[in-house]
C-alpha cells in the first residue's frame, strides 16, 4: 500500500514463455502511481542446414485480459528482437497471435541474439479513482519460428539450436490436448489399480 494506492504485480519467465500480471486500485490522492510487471528472456540461437545468410522470424501467441475503470490506464506490450517497435498499441484481451514482421538476418552456423520482453502496467497519471487489470499470466508463448533464405523464400529443412538448450521448435500441447492426455493417464492408472 502506497498512499491511497493498493496494487500487485508479478512476472515469471521461461525460455520461450513470458507471464506478467498487474492490478491496482487507487482511492485518490496519489498524484502519479502505478503497478508494473516485466518479464524477459535472452538467448543465442543458431540456424543450421544451409549456407550463406538467411532471415529468422518469430510468432508469439498471447492469452490475457486487460481492463480499466475510472481514472486507471491498463497498458501492456510485447517486444522481441524481430519486432523492434513492439506490438502496435496494447495487447488485446483474449487469445491472439502476433507475427514477427521484421526479419533478423543471420549467417548459417553463427549464433545470433534473440530477446523477448512483455510488460503489464496499471497507471494513474493524475491520481483519481479507479481500478485496473493487465493479466497476461496465462502466458505469451513463442508459438512458431520461420526461416527464409537470402531471397525471402521460406526454408523448411533447417535446424535451430539455442545456447540455453531450450527446444523452440517443439510443439506445445494446447490446453485441450493437455486435458485429453490427463484423462488418458487417469484411465490408465484406474486400470492398473483394478488388476
Amino acid at each position: 500500500m502506497f498512499g491511497d494506492l493498493s496494487g500487485y504485480a508479478h512476472a515469471e519467465t521461461g525460455f520461450g514463455a513470458l507471464h506478467t500480471y498487474a492490478s491496482a486500485t487507487n482511492l485518490g490522492g496519489t498524484l502519479y502511481s502505478w503497478a508494473s510487471a516485466t518479464a524477459s528472456f535472452d538467448d543465442n540461437l543458431t540456424v543450421s542446414g544451409g549456407t550463406g545468410t538467411g532471415y529468422f522470424l518469430a510468432d508469439f501467441t498471447v492469452d490475457g485480459t486487460r481492463d480499466a475503470s475510472g481514472d486507471a490506464f491498463s497498458t501492456s506490450g510485447l517486444y522481441w528482437s524481430n519486432l523492434p517497435g513492439g506490438v502496435p498499441g496494447n495487447l488485446q484481451s483474449g487469445v491472439h497471435t502476433y507475427e514477427g514482421t521484421t526479419p533478423i538476418q543471420f549467417t548459417y552456423g553463427t549464433p545470433f541474439a534473440f530477446h523477448a520482453e512483455m510488460i503489464s502496467n496499471i497507471i494513474f497519471a493524475f491520481g483519481g479513482f479507479g481500478t485496473g487489470l493487465a493479466d497476461f499470466s496465462n502466458t505469451a508463448r513463442l508459438s512458431a519460428v520461420h526461416v527464409l533464405d537470402a531471397s525471402g523464400n521460406p526454408v523448411t529443412n533447417f535446424t535451430l539450436t539455442s545456447a540455453s538448450g531450450h527446444q523452440y521448435l517443439q510443439p506445445v500441447p494446447e490446453p485441450a490436448a493437455w486435458g485429453i492426455l490427463t484423462v488418458g493417464a487417469l484411465l490408465s492408472l484406474g486400470r492398473r489399480r483394478r488388476r
